[in-house]
């Protein structure tokens, strides 16, 4: 039998990964060590624990290579606790923090905001947003009251998710430059007529997202920000599938949108080029019947009168 060489592929299988775990527990307690073990966040169990014993005045190094850790640690940690030390290994280099100095350098205002900063810019359970970057949150809520007003809500355990969702899409309208009146679809369509007058090529990842997309995303985030908070695996008020989750073969797969991706008029003319009768009946459509753009054009982008013209024109052409 030929033992694994790669790690990544032996703990990519669950049973592999579980023996592993039992195996490493049980040499640890038979040689005098206390071993917690996890079957939900360990993350989290990670930061109770080390909290726990620097409340009692115990100072202690965290060993972990994960964000998650580092920014639950400073945002629970208190003035009254023992210190703790953050240790991190990459490659050969070992990176040591201490989480007081951290949280002294970050400041009350960015301390106190860190877990929607995280949660938003993406994390294990939540997604980041194509080129915006990770300080982009946090940067606006230094320079405008009401990205911290937002922030402040999704952190607020008593929200609905309409008002939720609602400030995650302000947010992205925000975050992507739009004003005060625009709504984010309104400014996803006008980044991407800009991006077809000016570009070489399109790039759709670097569009803000459809208001729908925004609203999931935005109820990730809010569960996973009380579920930080609370320093807990699960939440009884907050269950995941009424905040952007679903329930797939027993497990838990994020809501993507409740939407179809175009309307269905545009849908019809959308195929690939292979030779099968349907797909090339399309093909033909798509080629000899202008007037199936027109519909489009009036159905996308409701265009009337001279543009409706201007439109079937075009396409004649």
């Amino acid at each position: 039998m030929e033992a694994y060489r790669n790690q990544e592929v032996f703990l990519a299988n669950e049973k592999n990964k579980n023996q592993f775990i039992l195996l490493i527990s049980k040499y640890l307690r038979e040689n005098g060590q206390v071993v917690h073990s996890s079957t939900g966040d360990a993350d989290t169990m990670i930061v109770q624990r080390a909290l726990q014993y620097a409340s009692e005045g115990s100072d202690l190094n965290v060993v972990a290579d994960d964000t998650d850790v580092l920014v639950l640690l400073m945002y629970h940690w208190k003035q009254s606790m023992a210190s703790i030390y953050f240790l991190s290994w990459a490659g050969k280099n070992t990176k040591i923090w201490k989480i007081s100095y951290l949280v002294e350098q970050a400041g009350p205002i960015m301390t106190s905001h860190l877990l929607f900063h995280h949660a938003w810019s993406g994390c294990d359970t939540t997604s980041a947003t194509f080129g915006q970057g990770i300080v982009s949150p946090i940067k606006k809520i230094k320079q405008l009251k009401e990205v911290e007003a937002i922030s402040w809500l999704l952190m607020d355990n008593d929200v609905t998710s309409e008002q939720v969702g609602e400030a995650g899409i302000r947010l992205f309208v925000i975050l992507f430059g739009g004003k005060k009146s625009d709504s984010l679809n309104s400014l996803r369509q006008a980044k991407y007529m800009e991006m077809v007058a000016s570009a070489k090529k399109i790039d759709p990842h670097r569009l803000p997202p459809t208001a729908r997309a925004a609203h999931y995303h935005s109820l990730r985030v809010h569960l996973q920000v009380i579920l930080w908070k609370e320093l807990s695996v699960s939440v009884s008020s907050l269950n995941p599938l009424s905040w952007g989750w679903k329930l797939n073969s027993s497990t838990l797969q994020p809501v993507m949108t409740d939407l179809e991706p175009a309307p269905q008029i545009l849908l019809k003319f959308i195929h690939c080029k292979c030779k099968l009768i349907y797909c090339k009946s399309l093909w033909w459509q798509f080629i000899f019947l202008p007037q199936a753009w027109v519909e489009v054009c009036h159905s996308m982008w409701r265009l009337q009168g001279r543009e409706l013209q201007k439109c079937r024109r075009n396409c004649l052409q």
